[in-house]
């Protein structure tokens, strides 16, 4: 058998007992711990757009996270890896090599997001979580008809909120099936958030910006 340094296999191939398994290199760890930060959210995205190789398992890591923090009605949670979302989609570099796949999984999992943030009463998180996907379709940064369809559950979102309704027939990620949402109070929001093109949809966006594409948030 050759010989190599410490761990690495030189026996002509993997060992059978190896199981091979896509690289993460920490990604999960880092997606769990992202805080609402310029630069937490962009060590995240850089993360991603490093293994775009790699992005259909990133894509069901960032997945994942995002659906147990809607299971932890951690609205807030959610709407930061939308920020990282954000950011993947607007690279200039590798940005477009996400787009295709990124519109289904974010079509999956956005509505049960507005209804955490709904029911948990996060009006200023579901407002932001609204603009997103209007950003998306002006700078075309998804396929049409995936960005059509996050800007209308959007909108039927923002609908439900300000007619008082309450995403009591919703069953997010992890509810028992008997299980029912509260009803709470609903503030007003404006039916349909129009496009925020010179908003920033992350507040920290303007504080520091990334250092590959600096005027990538609106």
């Amino acid at each position: 058998m050759q010989q190599g340094p410490p761990g690495q296999w030189r026996g002509g191939g993997r060992p059978k007992h190896a199981h091979y398994a896509p690289p993460d290199d920490g990604l999960e760890q880092r997606l769990r711990k992202v805080v609402d930060t310029r630069d937490a959210v962009t060590d995240c995205s850089h993360a991603m757009l490093q293994r775009t190789e790699n992005r259909a398992h990133c894509m069901r890591v960032w997945k994942n996270v995002f659906q147990d923090a809607v299971v932890e009605r951690n609205a807030g949670k959610a709407l930061v890896l939308l920020y990282v979302a954000n950011d993947v989609l607007q690279c200039p570099r590798n940005g477009y090599r996400w787009q295709e796949d990124f519109g289904p999984h974010l079509c999956n999992v956005l509505p049960s997001a507005l209804a955490c943030a709904r029911s948990i009463r996060a009006h200023d998180v579901h407002l932001k979580m609204t603009r997103l996907p209007n950003i998306w379709r002006e700078r075309r940064v998804l396929v049409q008809k995936d960005a059509e369809r996050l800007v209308d559950d959007c909108y039927d979102s923002t609908t439900e909120l300000e007619s008082g309704q309450h995403p009591n027939s919703l069953h997010l990620p992890g509810d028992q099936p008997n299980q029912r949402i509260s009803q709470q109070p609903a503030n007003q929001l404006p039916r349909h958030p129009a496009p925020h093109h010179p908003t920033d949809p992350h507040p920290h966006s303007h504080q520091h910006p990334p250092p590959y594409y600096p005027s990538h948030h609106p």
